[in-house]
């Protein structure tokens, strides 16, 4: 897990970016993605 810009989201959201963003996961650094 990498240092995230937002606040610890859930297991549960967490999953629902995976599944919006499957790409974009692995590399969001905060300023990519928001």
């Amino acid at each position: 897990m990498k240092r995230m810009p937002q606040p610890k989201k859930s297991r549960g959201e967490q999953r629902r970016s995976l599944e919006l963003l499957p790409t974009e996961v692995p590399g969001k650094a905060g300023s990519s993605v928001e």
